[in-house]
């Protein structure tokens, strides 16, 4: 899930795409790719910010009791 690449399959020249149906497939195909990945990755973020927040929440609760002893 690294965008290394990103640049290079993205040298389409805009004149040929509309003259060459393959390579707008090609793009267009390129694009989902792209849009999946950066989908995966979102939810991925997001997965890990909620388990973050879980266990922020748990080590205030934690923090919060040893304080009242």
């Amino acid at each position: 899930m690294n965008g290394s690449n990103s640049h290079n399959s993205l040298s389409y020249d805009s004149d040929d795409m509309i003259n060459d149906h393959s390579s707008m497939e090609d793009y267009v195909y390129h694009l989902t790719d792209k849009l999946k990945k950066l989908q995966d990755q979102v939810q991925y973020l997001k997965e890990g910010q909620i388990q973050n927040e879980e266990k922020y929440s748990t080590m205030k609760k934690e923090n919060s009791t040893l304080h009242t002893k």
